[in-house]
């Protein structure tokens, strides 16, 4: 399976008129989204309802395309080669003449070297756009990613005498793994906060960053977080299972996989 990147630059290459890219990460999406323009020789242009079209990574826009079909119309006429990211732009496809223009647009792009990226957390498309549109997903950041981001941090507090952070390779693993499901900017902040609590990282902190979690499923409204907190001695029997666990708890971790080992079944 490719990655998102990879993904976007394939459906960017094959002139796919019009994608719809669903993420919380705005920030994270756009500098993909960078990669791949700068990688094909093409202008990234950001929109906004509250700036109009911005060429990245300028943040001061064209105020006369602050209306959504005016911005259509932008994308339309411009002659770059180019990218165009419409930020939010799914309230608007409410809008019969916004789904006319955007039906018109997608016939328009297919003979271009342009794409436009409709980029929401919310999946909305009208029914007249279904055969029109490519839904790509962009996850979460994994391992790799958070580890960087958990780097960043420490480098920009390691001078500070005040605050501990020498972790080793398992606390280090156990801190990262516990963060998966978070965005960058949720970990950035539970990590920051960890430092803030504590003034070190350890392995108390996994339990900050569970907390954390436990506050942005509560926001969602439709699911409960109830922590696990059994043991093994809580659990009667089952001695040749929990032998194997112990035995092969080293084979859960990265470095086992960096080793070549396939994950525990």
């Amino acid at each position: 399976m490719a990655a998102p990147l990879d993904e976007l630059e394939i459906l960017i290459r094959a002139r796919y008129p019009i994608l719809y890219v669903l993420s919380w990460e705005e920030d994270r999406v756009i500098t993909a989204l960078a990669e791949v323009a700068e990688k094909r020789g093409k202008q990234l242009y950001v929109w906004a309802s509250t700036t109009g079209f911005c060429k990245h990574p300028a943040v001061e826009g064209d105020t006369s395309t602050k209306d959504a079909l005016q911005a259509l119309r932008f994308v339309l006429k411009s002659s770059d080669p180019a990218l165009f990211v419409l930020k939010d732009f799914d309230p608007y496809l409410t809008n019969p003449e916004v789904i006319r223009g955007v039906r018109d647009l997608s016939h328009a792009l297919k003979t271009s070297y342009k794409t436009a990226v409709i980029l929401s957390p919310v999946l909305k498309i009208p029914t007249h756009l279904e055969k029109d549109v490519t839904v790509e997903d962009f996850p979460l950041p994994g391992m790799k990613e958070l580890s960087e981001l958990l780097t960043n941090i420490i480098r920009s507090v390691q001078s500070r005498p005040d605050v501990k952070v020498e972790t080793d390779p398992e606390t280090r693993e156990k801190i990262v793994k516990a963060a998966l499901g978070l965005t960058c900017s949720e970990a950035e902040n539970v990590f920051a906060k960890a430092l803030v609590l504590d003034r070190q990282l350890d392995l108390g902190d996994v339990q900050t960053i569970i907390n954390e979690k436990q506050q942005i499923i509560r926001k969602s409204g439709i699911l409960e977080f109830h922590p696990a907190q059994e043991q093994f001695a809580d659990i009667g029997g089952l001695s040749l299972l929990k032998e194997w666990l112990h035995k092969r708890q080293n084979a859960f971790a990265e470095r086992a996989r960096d080793f070549g080992l396939p994950q525990p079944k």
